[in-house]
């Protein structure tokens, strides 16, 4: 199948895939509340000949699985996730509008990841309708919970034996790079112990809601020497620490005591020559350098994704590639991202090629403004239709 033929038929569906993706946005998916949008895609996929599936480990939690095998041969998956970051209670545009102006249509999760999941189910459905017919198997899966960690959607259905494939696209964005060299990631759980007395008493001690404060600051510290010295500026990826959450006293219930316990959330994106041991020792080793913290605390890791790499000289890494360029007439280059999602999960369990290819622009990823370009999405339409016929050459 020539790429003229493809393009004039992804064209001449605009307004139909348009009206998909900005429907798809319109449905809220925060991580936790899945079933509605996977309902929608699943009718989609049924609709165009399919026989789509759902897996679950919790109730009202789909993975939405689906196969499209047309013979024996090699096999090949685009993979996604079904949920998005929630929304902020003060958000100063509707976040599931599903707006258009000019070029870009705005929703929370339009970059991670809808629009790279509705360009996969497109891709499919286009295919089909135009006769074309695999030399083996192309799958799609769009996994729930991947935000907090995959427990009840990837770790799931790799627990089950699911997802096996040749080659697999991740849909996530990745703007002018196709996503070879991912780093890590680890998410901790923090608590600071303390006794607790009345507010209206001085005592010269810290309280866990001051332990905490020092340690915070400590971290932020921590972080600029990462950034000095363990991240690669020229890809805006590297070693990070953040701390994304805090939590403590008696929540209103009384606010004349001091604390007794503390928590904050750590999110950490590893690098080149750390591993997760090293990092939760840097971590202890700035903690303790603090005054009064060592032996107040407790660390949690609540989970952690490795590293994963994959040469850019592999030959269906080089296809895609080729079909970026055919489609979008500008150069594209293997990159790396800070990662930790559902990709290095699947590379990791199978030993999977895994790269990151798909539509978005991460500057506005999980903000008031998130949005994609509707030309962007449409021409990764192409870019999938295209790669899967050449994949099956």
């Amino acid at each position: 199948m020539r790429y003229e033929t493809i393009s004039d038929y992804v064209d001449s569906h605009r307004d139909e895939a348009i009206k998909f993706l900005q429907t798809y946005l319109r449905i809220p998916s925060p991580t936790g509340s899945e079933k509605a949008v996977a309902d929608y895609l699943s009718e989609h996929l049924k609709a165009n000949g399919f026989a789509p599936y759902f897996v679950e480990a919790e109730k009202d939690r789909p993975n939405l699985l689906c196969d499209w095998k047309e013979g024996e041969g090699k096999s090949l998956l685009f993979n996604g996730h079904l949920d998005v970051f929630p929304s902020e209670e003060n958000a100063t545009r509707n976040p599931w509008s599903g707006e258009i102006e000019g070029d870009r249509i705005y929703a929370r999760g339009a970059t991670d990841m809808k629009a790279g999941n509705a360009a996969g189910i497109l891709a499919m459905c286009y295919l089909k309708q135009m006769g074309y017919t695999p030399k083996g198997t192309v799958s799609i899966a769009l996994n729930c919970d991947e935000e907090q960690g995959g427990k009840a959607g990837i770790l799931h259905c790799i627990s089950k034996g699911l997802m096996k494939a040749d080659f697999t696209i991740c849909m996530e964005a990745s703007e002018d790079t196709i996503i070879v060299e991912t780093d890590g990631r680890i998410a901790w759980k923090v608590t600071f112990n303390s006794d607790g007395w009345h507010a209206g008493t001085r005592l010269p001690k810290k309280d866990a809601l001051a332990k905490a404060h020092d340690a915070v600051s400590a971290i932020m510290e921590y972080d600029k020497k990462l950034f000095n010295e363990r991240y690669f500026h020229d890809s805006n990826t590297g070693a990070v620490i953040n701390v994304t959450g805090a939590s403590a006293g008696y929540e209103g219930k009384t606010v004349n005591m001091h604390p007794t316990m503390c928590t904050i959330w750590i999110d950490r994106r590893y690098t080149k020559g750390e591993t997760v041991e090293s990092a939760e020792k840097e971590l202890r080793e700035v903690l303790d350098t603090v005054d009064g913290l060592k032996g107040s605390y407790e660390i949690e890791k609540l989970y952690s994704c490795v590293r994963s790499t994959i040469s850019a000289d592999d030959p269906d890494i080089i296809k895609g590639m080729k079909a970026y360029e055919t489609v979008f007439k500008t150069p594209i280059h293997p990159g790396r991202r800070n990662g930790g999602g559902d990709a290095v999960k699947l590379s990791v369990a199978y030993n999977q090629r895994v790269p990151q290819l798909g539509p978005g622009v991460y500057d506005v990823l999980g903000t008031n403004d998130e949005y994609v370009p509707l030309s962007q999405f449409l021409n990764y339409i192409k870019v999938y239709m295209l790669f899967t016929v050449n994949y099956f050459e």
